[in-house]
This record gives C-alpha cells, structure tokens and sequence, in this order.
C-alpha cells in the first residue's frame, strides 16, 4: 500500500500511495468499487481514480484506507490524529442513518449517532429516543412509542432541541448529557 517511491503532495503533508496495491486488496475481499465506495463513503468513480493512480486519497480518508489495508499507524507517514474522547463518542467518520417520522417517508441524514434512552411518555406510554449530531451541527432525536409504533423527529439547534424535550425528562436528559452544538464542540 505504502511505499518510498513517489510521494504525492495532498492536504497538509503527504501520503504515499499505491493504487495496484489498494486495488489488490479490494479485490482480494471480492469487493466492488461500488462496495468500497460505499465503505469510503465516496464514489465508484473516486475509487476508480484511486485505482488508476489519477488521483490519490486526500488527508481526511488517511485512517480509513490504514483499516482498510490492514496497516498500522507507523506505516503512515504521518500521524493521523487521535481525538482524547469518551468510549461512547463516536468515530471521526459520519454515517448515513434513516430517521423514522409518522405519516413521512424516512428522513436520511448524515452525521453521528450519540446514544439512545429509554422512558415513558406523559401518558405512560413506553419510548425511545436515540440521538444523532449532523456535519453541519444540526441535533436530531428520534422518539418512538413502542405500542402505537409511531415515531417523531425533533431537530434544529442544541438548544431548541432541549427545549422540545421537556416533556420527556428521560429524552432531556439524554440530550444534555451528550448532545453538543457541533462535532468540533467537544472538550475532552
């Protein structure tokens, strides 16, 4: 994957990258461009890209192609930074994930699931609540009541988001002890 014969200049130091080599090791887990563009979180195009050598992997997908090559820290050239967080925290990649909302297609966004709380309703109605923080700062809490399987979708800023919760205390909770303004928001 790696190797010393040419660097390439991308982000803010260089990665040195060897596309038959990353195209090998696709292949040898019988994955598509597709499937690894997926788990890149990227295009099949860009993953063609990759392969031809046209382009190499910018700084931001540095730890991803160390999973995915089965390489260790010490054989990147330059350290890829490792953020001081709570075991619950999660990865410095986003994921898709697809809200449920009542009566409304699935809601698909793009950012970290922070945790999930379990509780009553006002009526005494047994409820979810899981919660999940956008790129863009965004906070979204999914509610869903288990016996009418209805679910409802509160997001906006931190703080409106809070505000709305106070219904459930439970939600409220959830959302005050996890719940920040934006990813760059935590303070280990």
């Amino acid at each position: 994957m790696l190797n010393q014969e040419q660097a390439t200049r991308n982000g803010h130091a260089p990665m040195i990258f060897n596309p038959a080599a990353f195209k090998a090791q696709r292949r040898s887990l019988g994955w598509t461009q597709k499937r690894a563009a997926d788990w890149f979180e990227l295009s099949a195009p860009a993953i063609g890209h990759w392969e031809t050598g046209s382009t190499v992997p910018i700084e931001k997908n540095w730890a991803k192609i160390m999973e995915f090559m089965g390489l260790g820290v010490e054989q990147l050239p330059v350290p890829v930074p490792v953020a001081d967080h709570p075991e619950w925290w999660p990865s410095a990649s986003p994921e898709h994930y697809f809200l449920r909302r009542v009566d409304a297609p699935k809601l698909r966004i793009k950012g970290w699931w922070l945790g999930n709380a379990e509780g009553q309703s006002p009526n005494g109605s047994e409820a979810e609540a899981k919660l999940f923080l956008t790129e863009s700062g965004t906070t979204f809490v999914e509610i869903y009541y288990v016996s009418s399987a209805k679910s409802y979708v509160t997001h906006g800023s931190f703080e409106y988001v809070l505000g709305r919760m106070s219904a459930l205390p439970w939600a409220k909770a959830l959302v005050a002890e996890r719940g920040v303004d934006a990813w760059e928001d935590y303070q280990a």
